[in-house]
């Protein structure tokens, strides 16, 4: 005779507490396959940033630069748009058609006229390229809608902003923001004089060429990681959006977030567990974890300091992705 027996409750609650326990094993090992491929795209993509910055040096003799949207600095050109360094790299990132209608369009001053009025430009203003967002922000395509120049405008942004160095920031307007709680650099430059690193909003001003660092291009930030949602500033196109600084400790993230505490928040940070990817001037991409000595990270963010750091000074993570 045959038996048709199956499986008993207690072997059935066996069966499936033994399948728990395995995809509970199983689970966070996927999870670490998949950030390490997110990490490794990161990567890939600032070193693809860094081959840009590259090849528009040997075209124009001078790094990539930004222009504010205000006439200020020693030397201002009247005739001031606020485009940002990443915008002429388009044509070197296959981004040809972009550039042509950002310039033939014209000027980036006007925020608030530009985006309720002009369509196409606003059609670009919103493009999420993809070479210039981290896969480990799931936010990152979401759109900027308090970006202080462009009110009410949705916005596209980068996760890649260029180094300005450890500069303190003050808001010298009277506004809320006040002066940054963590020691840098004085005064502070992102307006008015030149900075320390390489990217600030007037820029044009003070051209960089790497044959000028005295410290050698592989010991000078030139690209690294934020997070929009932490950073009102953070417009993909404009020249207040596209730089940070390296006075605020790495991965500094308020809870709850302060966006708007631009003096506090323009810093670097990243979604990848205990660090963030920079690219140096030299194209190399490093993994720098949140718990470097912030003598070590600011003197990084230099292109002039008077202390270099050693490679062994570093502090990184468990994985060094170099």
């Amino acid at each position: 005779m045959r038996s048709n027996r199956g499986f008993s409750l207690v072997e059935l609650l066996v069966v499936i507490a033994i399948i728990g326990l395995l995809m509970g094993m199983l689970l966070p090992a996927l999870g670490v396959v998949r950030e390490t491929a997110r990490q490794a795209e990161c990567k890939s993509r600032l070193g693809q940033l860094a081959n840009a910055c590259e090849q528009y040096m040997a075209s124009h003799n001078m790094l990539p630069f930004s222009i504010s949207h205000l006439v200020e600095g020693p030397t201002p050109d009247v005739q001031v748009s606020g485009r940002g360094w990443i915008v002429p790299l388009l044509p070197l990132i296959d981004r040809r058609n972009e550039y042509n209608d950002l310039v033939l369009t014209g000027n980036f001053q006007d925020g608030e006229g530009m985006a309720s009025s002009d369509p196409e430009h606003i059609d670009i203003l919103q493009m999420n390229f993809p070479l210039l967002k981290c896969p480990s922000d799931g936010d990152s395509d979401i759109m900027l809608t308090a970006q202080p120049e462009f009110p009410g405008a949705s916005l596209a942004s980068t996760n890649y902003k260029g180094c300005i160095g450890d500069t303190r920031l003050t808001d010298g307007s009277g506004g809320s923001g006040g002066t940054s709680i963590f020691a840098g650099s004085e005064p502070d430059c992102h307006a008015t004089n030149p900075c320390n690193g390489l990217f600030w909003r007037n820029s044009y001003q003070f051209p960089k060429r790497f044959d000028r660092f005295s410290e050698g291009t592989a010991q000078t930030f030139m690209i690294g990681e934020d997070v929009p949602r932490m950073n009102d500033h953070s417009a993909w196109f404009f020249a207040n959006g596209d730089w940070a600084t390296c006075n605020i400790p790495l991965n500094y993230n308020p809870d709850p977030p302060t966006p708007a505490d631009w003096v506090n928040v323009m810093s670097f940070r990243s979604r990848h567990p205990g660090g963030a990817f920079f690219c140096f001037a030299d194209k190399h991409v490093r993994y720098i974890a949140d718990d470097i000595d912030m003598s070590v990270y600011r003197a990084l963010s230099t292109r002039d300091s008077k202390n270099p750091v050693q490679t062994n000074e570093l502090i990184l993570s468990a994985s060094d992705y170099e």
